[in-house]
């Protein structure tokens, strides 16, 4: 009875913080999810930076990669080697993945 009541409580939280965004836009979900180590405009935080050996800045990177490619790299994690992302797996729905794609366009340096 007692690993049926923890069960259902871990199922209940995981799904709560699934739920946090599900009405996020892209920007919205890159600040909550992304930024923490990418920063707000895509540079990457210096820690981060430190930490991966090289995270490459996402305004200048992504820009000869297709929208496949990005969504792909950001849903499944292909390839990641350092920090698997993973967010398909993790709480986000296609849209949103969809939609980091569309923001990080807008982060691309000209």
């Amino acid at each position: 009875m007692g690993q049926k009541i923890i069960s259902s409580v871990a199922l209940i939280l995981l799904l709560a913080g699934y739920g946090i965004a599900a009405g996020q836009s892209g920007a919205d979900v890159f600040a909550t999810r992304c930024a923490s180590c990418h920063g707000n405009d895509g540079a990457g935080r210096p820690n981060a930076v430190k930490t991966f050996h090289g995270m490459p800045d996402l305004r200048t990177a992504i820009v000869g990669m297709t929208d496949a490619y990005l969504f792909e790299t950001i849903g499944r994690g292909v390839d990641h080697k350092k920090y698997a992302h993973r967010f398909l797996q993790t709480g986000l729905t296609t849209n949103q993945v969809a939609d980091v794609v569309v923001h990080l366009r807008t982060l691309a340096k000209k």
